[in-house]
């Protein structure tokens, strides 16, 4: 059930204010299955930036669910205003993460040589993986300048222009691709029909499109904000409206399927035949980021895109060997490009951070950011301490920060990934803090209401020894229950680390024996658990809570039946302070004889084998069990035994013997 729409207007970007709507009614034609009559507003767009203004409402059509604008606003694609501005270079470096293109692309099973069309592709890079992923032959069309500057930067067949019907004498093609097109379109009927034309009778047409499932007031605001794209998006499909719209184009045989944001579109004449294993679909690409990157002219901006994001996906992967590939031609690019290495870069070029988009394009790579954020993670995965990656994650969030400066110096928009990463590296900056014992960092990891990043952060103080700011921020995790979505290996670290903090503070120790359970119930290895019971049990007789101690007993007696000499340091340490813990009630004092006994005996037939720092102690507390129980002749005998045959022995122990 969709969460109630919240009341009133609301801010999405810098441009974008939104409210949406109670069941408000209007009357309309839906320009995709053209059903007239009464339709839902959804969403009321209110959209102004310093080069134009929009006022409209996204309705849905009642026949077919799709949501369309009630008013079109007019876009010139053919406007070169964006070349001027250095936008190829941002888009060829930032939009070359073509895996939702891959991933669509990838199931369709033609062989090399297949005849493939990509239609809206801007920059062509579908139509690149078709060629230099998949082996296929193709074509693009695109009426952006974008479409030009493609062409002669991946060297493929772009033409700059509409696809029209007199351009089906090219045809008929095995694979058309469209994507993020339909949504553009005023009459998509037309053009589903054109392209119903173009396709071969044993062909596949595949397109994607924002998924209007995924919308609604639950959704992030940037992400809102991308997905419905006010001065753009004019029509966004439902499962049910694209399938609708792809069978009265005349497609015999479609799929749908929802990919999170997206829906992805396979339609042909005849039955379709798909390999959706994603799997196989992630490692083809794979490959073809990292071929392309290798081919890739040096500090170039398809370079930096492919290479940038071949280090990413590595590193996600942990990928660590390709990962180091892709640093090592990202840092030779930009010695070629800009005369520094990526290694060597401790603060971001001069003037980076007031530049243009066009200044920033010739003083660093535009994903910089994404690429120091990716060597950051890869060197955290490697064993470095966080202390040390710091200073680098800083830089990447300011290299982020930089390029969206930049973007908002021409009103366009955030840069959704940049947007991501920021985020992602202000919580690792926050655990970095956390991990160095920064007590202020509570209030911050709070203030996200992330349990993930919380209970991460939670480890950290206490691994720093932040015991009261540990304290503090489990309790307000607990008491606001952000553990719901955990991930079990981060559930079970939590569950030790909240052990581990009980065991260091002495208000907290009447909650091990709680903490203990939880964790042995969620299951650990036989060896894991006894060390986890022994050493629970040993704090608690330590810190005198001997009620809770008593209450481990159950857990810890089979352990100690197992145990054989020589014993362990563990072992030693339980079977002193199981005498410790017999000491103080009359009814145990024999018991806390035995283990005494038990332990001074093992000590003294192994005393030069292991350590025997527990030695004197042991038969020291034999000795006062011995005592409370009368049994004085074995008192003196232990004496005569141990203090006179050493002269190290200490000082009461021979006060007792009375020998000085």
């Amino acid at each position: 059930m969709m969460p109630a729409a919240p009341k009133g207007k609301c801010r999405i970007s810098a441009f974008t204010v939104i409210e949406w709507l109670d069941r408000r009614k209007a009357t309309a034609t839906c320009p995709n299955c053209g059903v007239q009559g009464t339709v839902e507003q959804v969403l009321e767009v209110d959209y102004r930036s310093p080069r134009e203004s929009l006022f409209y409402h996204l309705q849905r059509c009642p026949g077919c669910t799709v949501l369309f604008a009630d008013e079109l606003p007019h876009v010139d694609y053919g406007d070169d205003e964006l070349i001027e501005i250095g936008w190829p270079g941002y888009y060829a470096q930032m939009g070359v993460g073509t895996w939702p293109i891959a991933a669509a692309l990838a199931p369709i099973m033609k062989p090399p040589g297949t005849r493939a069309l990509e239609i809206g592709g801007a920059y062509g890079f579908g139509l690149d993986f078709c060629v230099h992923g998949k082996g296929w032959q193709g074509v693009g069309y695109d009426p952006s300048p974008l479409a030009r500057v493609g062409r002669e930067t991946l060297g493929l067949e772009i033409v700059q222009g509409m696809f029209m019907a007199e351009t089906l004498a090219g045809g008929p093609w095995d694979v058309i691709v469209a994507t993020e097109l339909i949504e553009h379109l005023e009459e998509p009927r037309g053009f589903l029909e054109l392209m119903r034309q173009a396709v071969a009778e044993d062909g596949v047409l595949m397109l994607t499109t924002p998924a209007v499932e995924y919308i609604g007031p639950e959704l992030a605001a940037l992400e809102l904000d991308r997905l419905i794209v006010p001065n753009r998006h004019v029509m966004l499909h439902s499962a049910q409206s694209l399938r609708q719209a792809l069978v009265l184009a005349g497609f015999a045989h479609v799929r749908v399927v929802q990919k999170r944001s997206a829906l992805v579109a396979y339609a042909s004449p005849a039955p379709l035949v798909l390999d959706e294993d994603e799997c196989t679909a992630w490692q083809l690409y794979r490959r073809y980021m990292e071929a392309r990157a290798a081919r890739a002219p040096l500090g170039g901006d398809i370079q930096f895109g492919f290479a940038g994001r071949a280090l990413f996906d590595a590193v996600n992967d942990g990928d660590d060997a390709a990962a180091e590939a892709a640093w090592a031609s990202l840092n030779e690019g930009t010695l070629a490009r800009f005369g520094y290495r990526l290694d060597a870069l401790d603060a971001l070029p001069d003037g980076a951070a007031t530049a243009t988009l066009m200044e920033l394009g010739n003083k660093m790579p535009f994903g910089l950011g994404m690429m120091l954020f990716a060597r950051s993670m890869q060197l955290l995965a490697r064993g470095a301490s966080r202390q040390t990656v710091r200073s680098l994650m800083v830089l990447a969030l300011e290299a982020v920060a930089a390029l969206q400066a930049a973007l908002a110096k021409r009103a366009l928009g955030d840069d959704w990934l940049s947007s991501s990463i920021a985020e992602a590296l202000h919580k690792e900056l926050l655990l970095c803090d956390a991990e160095a014992g920064r007590q202020a960092v509570v209030t911050e990891l709070l203030a996200l209401g992330d349990g993930l990043t919380g209970w991460r952060g939670f480890v950290g103080l206490v691994n720093a020894g932040a015991y009261e700011a540990a304290s503090r921020l489990r309790d307000s995790l607990e008491s606001l229950t952000l553990d719901a979505d955990l991930p079990e290996a981060l559930r079970q670290d939590v569950r030790l680390t909240s052990l581990y903090l009980s065991m260091n503070q002495a208000e907290g120790l009447v909650a091990v024996p709680e903490r203990l359970a939880l964790v042995l119930e969620a299951g650990v290895d036989r060896t894991r658990a006894k060390a986890l019971v022994l050493g629970a049990f040993v704090t608690l007789v330590n810190g005198q809570a001997f009620a809770a101690a008593k209450s481990l007993l159950i857990q810890v007696e089979p352990y100690l039946l197992a145990m054989r000499p020589p014993y362990e340091q563990s072992e030693r340490d339980a079977l002193f302070a199981v005498g410790v813990l017999f000491l103080q009630d009359q009814e145990t004092w024999p018991r806390s004889a035995a283990s005494f006994t038990r332990l001074r005996d093992s000590l003294a037939r192994h005393r030069q084998d292991v350590e025997t720092p527990l030695f004197w102690p042991a038969l020291r507390g034999e000795v006062v069990a011995l005592q409370r129980l009368g049994r004085n002749n074995e008192v003196h005998g232990l004496l005569k035994t141990y203090v006179l045959a050493d002269a190290g022995a200490p000082e009461d122990l021979k006060e007792l013997l009375g020998h000085k």
